[in-house]
């Protein structure tokens, strides 16, 4: 199943569960045009000024389809799987967010499997559902902190993955994805569950304007982002939503300057402003691969706009993990590496400063 996320750029209702990542992986690299993304003319002229990507110490495992979390002061490195190899991972690894950043090993999640939503909810990791080589997963799990260990959680109404997750107040939210609805049938879906750890129960919210997958769901200003993602035609997507928890709506805001599949997303404040930061991504038009994004661009949440920075990464990765150190600074972490149209998984991570 983690195939999909890469062979064609799309998902299609029906399809075969038969792909194997590396395979296509390599396949998705065959069909990488020099095509620009879409640009978006609301958007700021003048980038924001940066002081560039610096190398941090690398994770000990090159993973592409990771997700990440921060909790009680430690960055979390999870799951994923190597394009060149008919592997997913249970492996998570974890650093400080200050410190020399180096990253140690802890405990894996029981079940083997990349593009899992992952959020931090009470000071417990979830991650949820995902996809192994060959199914897509109904699979919840929750790693204790204070135990260093995981344990089951409530499973999902349906098997999905690429999916978005992100918390507000005490609910965990999951947005998107692919979603098993026969034996041999997924689609892409705009449907939104939430998670109530007090009633260990799944129910629906009002969904996403856009049905997408490979999408990022992020937490800021007490409303949910839903970041980019790919359509079910497998063309990438610039397209922004905003939920309002207390109206049980969704808003279509400003979108990306770029259209982004699975890049790196983060909300940090800086100074009075309350910032997005979107890092990379994949790209594709109609399900031919595009050269992966070594671009950065940021999102007022007050003012509804974004704004291009001047760094760039050192090459174009996608499929990337992001958080924040100590001190604001904004990580990439790992993903898939796109260098002379050659993807490999990377264990590279870049710190950047702005």
């Amino acid at each position: 199943m983690i195939g999909s996320i890469w062979l064609n750029g799309g998902a299609r209702r029906g399809r075969s569960r038969s792909w194997r990542p590396g395979v296509a992986l390599m396949l998705l690299v065959a069909a990488a045009a020099p095509l620009a993304g879409p640009t978006n003319p609301a958007a700021a002229d003048d980038p924001a000024p940066t002081t560039g990507w610096a190398a941090r110490p690398p994770v000990q495992v090159a993973r592409a389809g990771l997700d990440v979390a921060t909790v009680n002061g430690s960055i979390l490195a999870i799951g994923g799987f190597d394009p060149n190899k008919p592997d997913v991972f249970s492996s998570v690894e974890a650093r400080p967010v200050d410190g020399s950043g180096t990253w140690r090993t802890v405990a894996p999640m029981p079940t083997a499997r990349a593009n899992a939503a992952v959020a931090v909810l009470g000071g417990t990791v979830y991650a949820v559902g995902g996809f192994t080589n060959d199914q897509t997963l109904d699979t919840v799990e929750k790693f204790d902190v204070a135990t260093g260990s995981w344990s089951s959680g409530t499973k999902l109404p349906a098997p999905r993955g690429a999916a978005g997750a992100a918390v507000l107040g005490d609910l965990l939210y999951v947005a998107g994805g692919s979603v098993t609805v026969g034996p041999d049938d997924d689609e892409i879906t705009a449907s939104v569950l939430v998670y109530s750890p007090l009633k260990q129960s799944w129910t629906s919210v009002a969904p996403m304007p856009t049905a997408r997958w490979r999408l990022r769901l992020v937490a800021a200003a007490g409303h949910l982002y839903a970041i980019g993602g790919q359509s079910d035609s497998g063309t990438t997507l610039s397209t922004v939503e905003r939920y309002d928890p207390k109206a049980n709506t969704w808003t279509t805001v400003t979108p990306m300057n770029q259209d982004r599949g699975v890049p790196g997303v983060v909300a940090v404040n800086h100074g009075p402003d309350r910032l997005i930061v979107v890092v990379g991504g994949c790209q594709f038009v109609n399900g031919q691969r595009l050269p992966f994004l070594r671009s950065t661009e940021v999102y007022n949440v007050d003012t509804d706009q974004w704004h291009p920075l001047q760094a760039q990464l050192p090459s174009g990765r996608c499929s990337l993990g992001a958080a924040t150190e100590a001190d604001g600074s904004v990580l990439a972490i790992s993903g898939g590496n796109d260098v002379k149209d050659t993807v490999t998984a990377t264990a590279d991570v870049d710190a950047l400063t702005f």
